[in-house]
């Protein structure tokens, strides 16, 4: 949320910066994917998710926070991660 310019970046149709997209995504999805599998395995999460997905729907969620001042996406991303409970 923090990170809103370079949250604008990832997010741009401009073909400049996907180089920069695409090293973000080699770097992440490793990472996601090991904590994805940890909770799963600890039986913290039992909703089946890809590591992409995951990212994807905790930085939409986020992405609302820059327009609306009263926007919780920590509240948000608490509810997405207890749907994975089951």
């Amino acid at each position: 949320m923090t990170k809103h310019g370079l949250a604008a970046v990832l997010q741009s149709d401009d073909a400049c910066f996907d180089p920069l997209h695409t090293s973000f995504l080699e770097r992440l999805v490793p990472v996601c994917e090991q904590l994805v599998d940890a909770a799963t395995a600890s039986g913290e999460i039992t909703t089946p998710i890809e590591p992409i997905e995951l990212m994807r729907g905790v930085g939409n969620l986020c992405a609302g926070a820059t327009s609306n001042h009263g926007f919780d996406a920590r509240r948000l991303v608490g509810l997405l991660v207890a749907g994975l409970r089951g």
